[in-house]
């Protein structure tokens, strides 16, 4: 069976993110994760209350269920001695890790399956050397915003009154803008069915929280948390030139295959895309 690639959960439990939003999906009875093969298929992974009572129950399907706003994904090496494939995964979420069929308690639930499941394959498997270069080469001098950051960062986003929807006709001179760029992302969800950024259809606030810079020939790179509201952050990259005009350019909003929505513990670091 094809070897794991990747794993994505959600960073955190649906009610630590929204309880009304919880209380309808049962998410605190009932967490999943998606394993991406490198064959290209997926698996879900399913853990919960799925006949009431308080004995936990594993199911497993073909697919990825969607998983809504500020996700965590985790890829691993796909070849070399260190590679673990699908099959040897599922035999032990079955028959070893001790939740099928087992006892609900505080100690052994939806939230200790998905951290358990994580651990269980880390630890049989390597991160690729790309990634670990490139979170090594991440690292950023976080600060609290000054009066120059606060500028540049509120230099590239367009009036925050615009919607989505607005934005189709918006004719405000900046065309790089974080706002602009997430209407384009939001349209692209639609087109290709996926959920990145459905918690960002609707912007109530926009505040730099932190910011990171890094030196470079053409001037300065600035890195940005910036929070949008509900809870929810983006990360955006934006550069300031020596000598340009204009000086500020945006680059990018910082997006891995799965997650363009960030939560408040997620580290702000330096990224290319």
């Amino acid at each position: 069976m094809a070897a794991i690639q990747s794993v994505v959960t959600r960073e955190k439990s649906l009610h630590d993110v929204n309880p009304a939003l919880a209380s309808q999906h049962s998410d605190l009875n009932h967490r999943f994760m998606v394993v991406h093969l490198v064959s290209g298929q997926a698996k879900t992974v399913e853990y919960g209350h799925f006949h009431g009572g308080s004995t936990g129950e594993i199911r497993t399907h073909d697919g990825a269920q969607t998983i809504h706003a500020m996700l965590e994904a985790h890829e691993f090496e796909t070849e070399g001695p260190k590679v673990y494939t699908w099959d040897q995964f599922h035999h032990w979420v079955i028959h070893e890790s001790g939740y099928q069929n087992t006892p609900w308690t505080p100690d052994h639930q939806s939230e200790t399956f998905i951290k358990d499941c994580l651990d269980h394959i880390i630890s049989n498997t390597v991160r690729p050397a790309h990634v670990a270069a490139l979170q090594a080469n991440s690292a950023l001098d976080v600060k609290e915003p000054t009066a120059e950051a606060q500028e540049v960062f509120r230099a590239v986003k367009v009036r925050l009154a615009c919607s989505f929807a607005e934005q189709a006709s918006c004719k405000h001179e900046q065309q790089h803008d974080v706002i602009k760029k997430l209407h384009q992302l939001h349209k692209m969800d639609a087109t290709h069915h996926t959920h990145i950024f459905d918690e960002a259809t609707h912007l109530s606030s926009y505040k730099l929280v932190q910011f990171g810079t890094r030196e470079v020939e053409y001037g300065t790179i600035f890195i940005g948390k910036i929070g949008i509201g509900n809870g929810h952050f983006l990360h955006v990259r934006v550069h300031k030139f020596h000598s340009a005009d204009p000086p500020l350019e945006f680059h990018s909003i910082r997006m891995t295959r799965d997650s363009g929505i960030w939560s408040d513990k997620a580290p702000l670091v330096f990224f290319e895309e």
